[in-house]
């Protein structure tokens, strides 16, 4: 008689120990209703780092700074996004941006690995002294040259033929080598 219930109660535990595992690990219909269907799933915005280079003006020295930026913008319009990064100031006092902040990027074209920037005239106009020029110049062909697809840069200026920035022609394409020492 022992041995019957016995039996009989491992068949219970056995039938309740499937149902339990059946109801545990089947969706129903009403846990799917709870999400909307026709609503579009919202992405966070993923940010990244990007390497851009100052002028330190205390060592007359460009000086790499890291900052976060949005990889969506860097995805869709990646040369405007690193040119406004060069025009935002530092967070450290002693680096200076190398396009000003009122300048305007009027456009931005690649044309066979050369990366051309028409730039408003406030770009000529900042002050080159103490060789600046050059500072302003490898700054942004440094930062630029992150990009493995541009060789070089050519700066024009809206409304001059022949623009110059402090010694040096804007009229030329302007390479990493340009500024090797």
């Amino acid at each position: 008689m022992i041995k019957k219930v016995f039996f009989i109660l491992i068949i219970i535990a056995g039938i309740f120990g499937v149902g339990y595992y059946i109801y545990s690990n089947v969706s129903f219909v009403e846990d799917i209703a709870e999400v909307p269907i026709d609503e579009p799933q919202v992405k966070e915005d993923v940010v990244g780092n990007l390497s851009i280079y100052l002028i330190n003006k205390d060592t007359n020295e460009i000086q790499k700074e890291i900052r976060s930026v949005s990889l969506k913008d860097l995805n869709s319009s990646p040369y405007e996004t690193i040119l406004n990064e060069l025009k935002l100031a530092s967070t450290s006092s002693n680096l200076l941006a190398p396009i000003p902040e009122n300048c305007l990027i009027l456009s931005v074209t690649s044309n066979q690995n050369i990366l051309e920037i028409t730039l408003s005239e406030d770009f000529i106009k900042q002050d080159t002294q103490n060789g600046i020029d050059k500072l302003i110049l490898k700054s942004i062909v440094t930062t630029i040259n992150n990009l493995k697809e541009i060789d070089g840069i050519r700066i024009i200026i809206e409304n001059n033929n022949s623009p110059i920035l402090g010694n040096y022609s804007l009229e030329n394409i302007y390479t990493i080598s340009d500024f090797k020492e």
